[in-house]
């Protein structure tokens, strides 16, 4: 028996009404189709077929198909209480009996509501449902805003990566490491060689000095049978040939030379690398405190060392017509004898 509900739209009312049934009557009895209303409603195609055909496996959560309904029924101008009423009919929260028919009574509008509000559960149910699904929303925005792990090949890449970084750093490291080492090495062997030269200069002087005091002590232990006026050399000193004697220091050494004829050079200290000359008409008287520390050269020629280092000499140079010279070495009472001579100071 077909009646007409309240839209007017017929139907049989010999069958019980379903959900999907009553929405889909009243969009066919507007003439709308399921595309038009899935682009009115912005609700997927697949979930208003889904709605129609009472297949509610396929829907999602209560909460959101409710809010489905009631866009649906605005567009097909349904009765959304009573489509309700048939949700929860269909999902078995309402026994079949209770289901009341459409109506526009508003009396019955609200018995369709004390039915739905009658069963204790089904409010609990939706709100249940609603903060589960805002949860969830907060927890998919939550992790999407964190940083991502990478996959497992950027991570072994980035381990690479790190690693190579590391030995580099730790390779950089040592080299600095022994290049400072190598630099102290060095350093401490040039202090060391320093030191050493050092301790044998102050060592020759020190000897030096205690080799003329004894020969000072052992002068004025015994008497001397030289007048101050006596040259034993005084043949050396008759010529006039010129010559020139310079020295240059090998070692720190002190040293004086005088020539016949007064050319006089007071005593001082020559220094490692420096040189000092006299040009003389006549033999020249030197001495030198570290002989061995100093190189002589005669005319230009050189001589070379006239002793060991650290010891004192006493020589003579005398110059011969052939351009050749002769060394004659003197003891320290003779040198005396001779500057006297020549009236210079020992």
């Amino acid at each position: 028996m077909k009646e007409t509900d309240i839209h007017g739209t017929p139907h049989d009312a010999t069958e019980p009404e379903t959900l999907g049934s009553y929405l889909k009557r009243l969009r066919e009895a507007r003439g709308i189709t399921v595309e038009e209303v899935a682009d009115r409603t912005k609700i997927a195609v697949s979930q208003i077929a889904a709605i129609e055909n009472d297949q509610h496996q396929f829907l999602p959560p209560k909460a959101f198909v409710l809010g489905f309904i009631k866009a649906i029924c605005n567009e097909v101008r349904g009765d959304y209480e009573y489509a309700k009423v048939l949700l929860f009919t269909m999902l078995g929260e309402i026994e079949p009996g209770e289901a009341p028919r459409e109506s526009s009574d508003p009396e019955k509008k609200e018995s369709a509501k004390e039915i739905i509000n009658k069963n204790s559960s089904l409010s609990p149910v939706i709100f249940g449902a609603v903060v589960v699904v805002v949860v969830a929303a907060i927890a998919y925005f939550y992790l999407s805003s964190q940083p991502q792990e990478p996959v497992a090949a950027e991570r072994e890449q980035y381990d690479v990566i790190a690693e190579a970084q590391r030995n580099l750093q730790e390779q950089q490291a040592a080299e600095e490491e022994a290049r400072r080492q190598e630099e102290l090495r060095q350093q401490q062997a040039e202090e060391a060689r320093l030191r050493a030269e050092e301790e044998a200069r102050l060592q020759a002087e020190r000897e030096a000095r205690q080799r003329e005091q004894a020969a000072a002590q052992q002068q004025a232990t015994q008497p001397s049978t030289e007048t101050a006026t006596e040259n034993p050399f005084a043949g050396a000193f008759l010529n006039d040939i010129p010559l020139s004697v310079r020295l240059e220091g090998l070692s720190e050494a002190w040293v004086k030379m005088v020539g016949s004829h007064g050319e006089a050079m007071e005593t001082t200290t020559l220094r490692e690398g420096r040189s000092l000359s006299i040009e003389s008409q006549g033999t020249v008287i030197v001495a030198l405190g570290n002989a061995g520390g100093v190189n002589v050269f005669i005319d230009n020629k050189e001589h070379g060392p006239v002793g060991r280092p650290g010891q004192v000499r006493r020589f003579l140079v005398e110059p011969r017509e052939d351009d050749q010279y002769r060394i004659i070495q003197i003891s320290r009472e003779q040198y005396i004898a001779v500057l006297r001579s020549l009236g210079q100071s020992p």
